[in-house]
């Protein structure tokens, strides 16, 4: 049984002659701790796509599964108790909360699920990530790549079954794109997690598991 299945979906912003078709008919299925890429030009419907497989944004049509059970169908409540226990996100921009240091952002995850401070280990993938030594440090002091990695382990700290990525290395150099791949790659293989990952960069991923070619809204290989 797949992971998570998308079933003929399709997403239209606006109404009659100013309607938008962002995606159309689109289907694929994820695996359990797969590398999943979904690639496209620039308003292709990839980050739609991936906000819809998300939980992020109901689809106009179709139906979105995770663990065989209709996700949009499913209560508010249950929908979010899923977004907050079984996936984490990383997106292009890092999301930091600039008023908390980099230990209570990767916190924050757990605080909203009920854990206290005394019942987690945040050093252990502050570690993998290299960030260790800035636990006690703000956002503003850190680079974009250190930033990006603490963004990284606020998403992997609840232990995802699916880490949904967009753009993630979009606003970092060659070198540190290079290395957050690396990194997430390592973490979900290690972890036998899913990853999910949006880009235009064909170099971006060495070896997925799956690659989904968007253009114009339809995958096209």
């Amino acid at each position: 049984m797949p992971l998570l299945t998308a079933k003929d979906i399709t997403k239209v912003y606006g109404e009659g002659a100013m309607a938008y078709r962002a995606l159309s008919s689109v289907s694929l299925r994820i695996e359990a701790g797969t590398i999943n890429v979904i690639m496209g030009k620039s308003g292709s419907g990839k980050s739609t796509l991936l906000s819809i497989l998300g939980g992020m944004e109901k689809p106009t049509k179709g139906q979105v599964y995770f663990r065989n059970q209709d996700f949009y169908q499913g209560k508010e409540e249950k929908q979010a108790e899923i977004r907050g226990k079984h996936f984490g996100f990383v997106f292009q921009a890092y999301y930091l909360i600039p008023e908390l240091t980099v230990y209570d952002n990767i916190f924050m995850p757990l605080y909203i699920n009920g854990a206290t401070k005394k019942a987690c280990n945040i050093l252990p993938l502050a570690q993998q990530l290299d960030i260790a030594d800035k636990l006690q440090a703000f956002p503003h002091q850190l680079s974009g790549g250190q930033q990006q990695r603490v963004s990284i382990a606020r998403a992997m700290i609840n232990q995802p079954e699916i880490l949904f990525a967009d753009e993630p290395t979009g606003n970092l150099d060659r070198k540190n794109s290079d290395t957050v791949m690396q990194i997430l790659e390592t973490l979900c293989k290690t972890n036998k997690q899913s990853l999910v990952i949006v880009t235009h960069d064909e170099s971006l991923v060495k070896s997925p598991d799956q690659l989904f070619l968007l253009e114009d809204g339809r995958i096209i290989s």
